[in-house]
């Protein structure tokens, strides 16, 4: 093995990990793999001409190669890892997706607090539960069901942790004009208390707005609520029609964004089924797969969503769309482009009830003629893109990427 290992290497040092991700779990395991390997690198160098192995870090080995060859460049994207035959591990993309949304919660919950002013040393606690969950078989979804449940509770317990601290920090920041609770005592002094509106009972429910929920106007809806909004980012942003510049705080009423048209809107949607037709046409489809587990996913037939056979309820003319797994609410905003010139983008909030096995469910935009070539890009973490190419000499499971924030295509 190490003789055809050593094939495939340019130069003369040869890198051989030792273990797996189920090795060393004892000081005795480790004693032993240890002892039979230091008598197999003792036999080899006394009786193999011309080889000399030792145990050594990765240091040792890139200092043994430097300027020894020159190394090739490699472009591209990793992405999607081939297996064998068929095998492509795209499945883990949407394993666990509870779990995965769970690590955005707590991403933003983090991003917001650190931007108010939170210390590492403050974070502390919630960032080593989200690390904790970037281990390859955390995010990926693919460890065992006590592992991620795990996981799922040091999470949740960290949002809460991270949550607690705003509110603290915005008690502090009101508190001295600004009246929420009162206590029953008549002598005691106002004080007030704040409680984030995106809430969730445990760790894989479905989080729920409760500042919404609570007030119900005359007709039994959400009733427009008034709050205390955070802007994280370094650009304002806005709230219904209250600007929030950034890294500030102001009062605001909810709803922020409302699921209607702007004026001069452009969108189209089909009158039954409430799905845009224009500027692109949305379907909704499910993959019914043959096989897979939490890696692979081989897929089988690609069926429409049989959205017509429920209980479809379209308001505001197409711009919500609930049924009895799915719902679709789109929000349309105006923002100012590189140029000066004025834009619309326009948002597509979705909310899912999976309740069947060996489903993947997609939506599926389909715009008039672009001419892409079949060039596309995905990010990789927000910050690094990869450029794809889609093939059709290549099964669809290999078509398959992730898209952590965001993915593009352009009509070149």
């Amino acid at each position: 093995q190490y003789l055809k290992k050593a094939s495939l290497y340019r130069g003369n040092s040869v890198l051989i990990p030792l273990g797996d991700d189920f090795r060393y779990q004892s000081t005795a395991e480790a004693e032993a793999q240890y002892t039979n390997y230091a008598k197999m690198v003792e036999y080899i160098n006394e009786n193999v001409k011309g080889v000399h192995i030792q145990f050594g870090t990765l240091r040792q080995y890139f200092e043994s190669v430097q300027e020894t060859f020159d190394p090739p460049l490699l472009k591209g994207s990793f992405f999607t890892y081939s297996d064998r035959e068929q095998d492509y591990w795209s499945g883990y993309f949407t394993s666990r997706v509870f779990d995965k949304a769970l690590d955005r919660s707590l991403e933003r919950s983090l991003f917001a607090a650190t931007s108010m002013g939170a210390t590492t040393t403050e974070m502390q606690q919630p960032r080593r539960a989200l690390s904790l969950f970037q281990h390859h078989d955390g995010v990926t979804g693919t460890a065992k069901n006590n592992v991620v449940t795990d996981y799922a509770q040091r999470m949740f317990d960290a949002i809460h942790e991270t949550q607690q601290w705003m509110s603290t920090k915005l008690q502090h920041e009101y508190g001295n004009h600004t009246t929420t609770t009162t206590s029953s005592n008549d002598n005691s002094k106002p004080t007030i208390k704040f409680t984030p509106c995106w809430q969730s009972q445990n760790p894989r429910d479905l989080t729920f707005n409760t500042c919404m929920s609570n007030n119900k106007d005359e007709g039994g809806g959400a009733a427009a609520t008034d709050v205390v909004v955070y802007n994280p980012l370094a650009r304002r942003q806005w709230c219904g029609n209250v600007e929030v510049s950034p890294y500030r705080s102001t009062r605001a009423t909810l709803p922020c964004e409302v699921s209607k048209p702007l004026p001069y809107s452009t969108l189209k949607f089909d009158s039954k089924t409430g799905l845009m037709t224009h500027p692109i046409k949305e379907e909704w489809k499910v993959w019914k797969v043959r096989a897979g587990g939490a890696y692979l996913f081989v897929p089988g037939r690609l069926e429409s969503y049989p959205i017509e056979q429920e209980n479809v309820v379209v308001e505001e003319n197409g711009y919500v769309v609930s049924t009895s797994h799915w719902k679709r609410r789109i929000v349309e905003r105006m923002t100012t482009g590189k140029g000066g010139e004025t834009t619309v983008v326009v948002d597509f909030i979705y909310e899912t009830n999976l309740q069947m096995d060996n489903r993947e469910w997609i939506v599926r935009f389909t715009g008039d003629a672009i001419a892409n070539d079949g060039v596309f890009h995905t990010d990789l973490n927000g910050f690094n893109f990869d450029t794809h190419k889609f093939r059709k000499d290549m099964p669809i499971q290999s078509q398959v990427f992730p898209m952590p924030t965001l993915a593009s295509i352009e009509d070149y």
